[in-house]
């Protein structure tokens, strides 16, 4: 169930996990081919950390140039969280709660974000914090944490923003971007996807964005 603020478009959703919280490692291992011929594998937490897992190591066991491994750590996991669903990723993507649960770090300003990622990225490939309306940050291990301003939009609906930022991230890194151009680019599509109501129906088409995917659109 999706609850949205008239004023702000922010949203708030609850769910039971039902048929997501039965995936089982075994689940998971049937489909262990495609796994390890993807380019990138996107995980999240909406099933049983023990699947999430079992993705890392089928991914992490593959010949190269084995899938690169993104995690979106959407919900955040009943704490202690095991700290290889950190050091087993390419790219962590959080938001401001699941960053400062995993940092342990006050993540409410651009300033702490700077901070919190510097910390995660230590521990893990590369993180991204996503801000909302505030943009986002990104830091690479070894590099200076980043800040990537949001464009200023009046948000209709902020559900499915997050999916869409995700999945153009994931696009962006299997078709070659750099983690800061696919972070920019995965930005502002998520930014479209607010000024329309609902999830999926608020999802530009690939022609639409053609301009940020760098393609043609079609005729």
């Amino acid at each position: 169930m999706i609850i949205v603020e008239d004023l702000t478009g922010l949203n708030t959703i609850a769910y039971t996990p039902n048929s997501n919280g039965a995936l089982s490692p075994a689940d998971v291992r049937a489909g262990a081919a495609v796994i390890r011929s993807a380019d990138v594998l996107v995980t999240q937490l909406e099933v049983p950390v023990e699947a999430t897992l079992e993705a890392f190591r089928i991914a992490l066991a593959a010949p190269e140039p084995r899938p690169r491994i993104l995690l979106n750590a959407a919900p955040f996991p009943l704490v202690p969280h095991p700290e290889e669903l950190l050091t087993s990723v390419d790219l962590l993507i959080l938001n401001e709660e699941e960053a400062a649960q995993f940092s342990g770090r006050d993540v409410g300003s651009v300033e702490q974000a700077l901070a919190a990622a510097a910390d995660l990225a230590a521990r893990s490939g590369a993180v991204v914090l996503t801000l909302g309306a505030v943009g986002v940050v990104i830091c690479e291990a070894g590099s200076s944490p980043f800040h990537i301003p949001a464009r200023p939009v009046q948000a209709v609906d902020t559900t499915g923003a997050g999916d869409a930022f995700v999945g153009s991230m994931a696009y962006l890194l299997g078709a070659g971007g750099s983690l800061r151009e696919a972070a920019s680019r995965a930005a502002e599509i998520a930014t479209r996807t607010v000024l329309k109501r609902g999830a999926q129906s608020s999802f530009p088409y690939r022609d639409d964005v053609a301009e940020l995917l760098g393609i043609t659109p079609a005729p």
